[in-house]
């Protein structure tokens, strides 16, 4: 529970500050008078989609309460409520679409646009409006047509541009699980053993973690999944340009790279599950230490003739 609800605090304040970014600097004019076409409606239906609803309200409230003391004056509340209950609609969803596991299916991309269209219908064409006249007398005439129009520029955004980040995110995730479900099925006699029965696949050990569940503490795995891979060798290396890389203190924890690896099943002295196997890596470029450790490189890289002996 302790990290999940750490995961939704840094949820809210990652999405907080892309929608005030996106809503404030990249929001796109339209002929609709204190009308804009807003991208930072992708970025609230991908984070309400992964972290719920109230995550989604929160985000959505945060964000464009921001947008709007940005340009010197008070929030318009109408419209802040309306960002918010856009985020809660579309959270509600989450379960259904349970993006954290990698699987972005045709079933669940219809269900991520009925989110989306109702949250933002709703929102645009009934709670934005109403509150408008309710709270600012606004025209009614007025109000429902601006309504009408974020609707539509809100659903459009929202679907398309938000359902290509989810794709982009599950993409990756579920080839892993997809490779890890295969060496599952292949080792099925393996992880039967002397046992009656092959232990579902949700009970056994598997290489791919949760960084915020299993390093809580470290910032480097932090809001990132990680595989743990072992190699009963050393691994070939090779740079971009696949050049064999013989100094090994340029591969270090925290550069760029792509690794080959191998899922399989195993049963040793009652541990079943299954294990990745660390092929050969290509390093792609460099990267900040994990850990903060700097090199002797960036420690030394100065012009000043210093004299630390003295």
């Amino acid at each position: 529970m302790k990290n999940s609800n750490s995961k939704t605090v840094v949820a809210v304040g990652i999405g907080a500050a892309l929608f005030f970014v996106l809503g404030r600097f990249v929001a796109i004019p339209s002929p609709v008078p204190n009308t804009n076409i807003s991208l930072q409606y992708a970025v609230l239906g991908l984070l309400a989609a992964m972290y719920g609803p109230v995550a989604g309200g929160l985000i959505g409230f945060i964000g464009h309460a921001l947008i709007d003391l940005s340009w010197g004056g008070i929030p318009w509340w109408s419209w802040v409520i309306a960002s918010a209950f856009t985020g809660v609609v579309v959270g509600l969803f989450a379960k259904k679409l349970n993006v954290q596991e990698g699987d972005f299916n045709k079933r669940k991309v219809a269900t991520f646009a009925i989110a989306n269209v109702a949250a933002h219908a709703i929102a645009w064409i009934v709670v934005a409006p109403v509150l408008d006249i309710l709270i600012y007398a606004e025209p009614a005439k007025k109000v429902f047509a601006q309504g009408a129009f974020a609707a539509v520029s809100n659903i459009i955004t929202a679907v398309v541009v938000g359902g290509l980040l989810i794709l982009a995110y599950t993409k990756t995730i579920a080839k892993i699980q997809a490779a890890i479900e295969a060496a599952y099925k292949e080792g099925e006699a393996k992880l039967k053993g002397n046992s009656k029965s092959v232990p579902a696949l949700s009970v056994l050990k598997t290489p791919l973690r949760d960084g915020d569940a299993e390093r809580p503490d470290d910032e480097a795995y932090k809001n990132a999944y990680f595989v743990n891979a072992n190699a009963t060798s050393a691994p070939g290396i090779v740079d971009a340009d696949l050049n064999p890389i013989l100094t090994r203190s340029e591969v270090y924890s925290g550069v760029y790279g792509r690794a080959s690896i191998t899922f399989y099943a195993f049963n040793s002295s009652g541990n079943k599950g299954i294990a990745c196997g660390l092929n050969n890596l290509q390093k792609i470029r460099d990267g900040e230490p994990l850990g903060g450790k700097a090199s002797a490189e960036s420690d030394f890289a100065t012009d000043d003739d210093e004299d630390f002996l003295n």
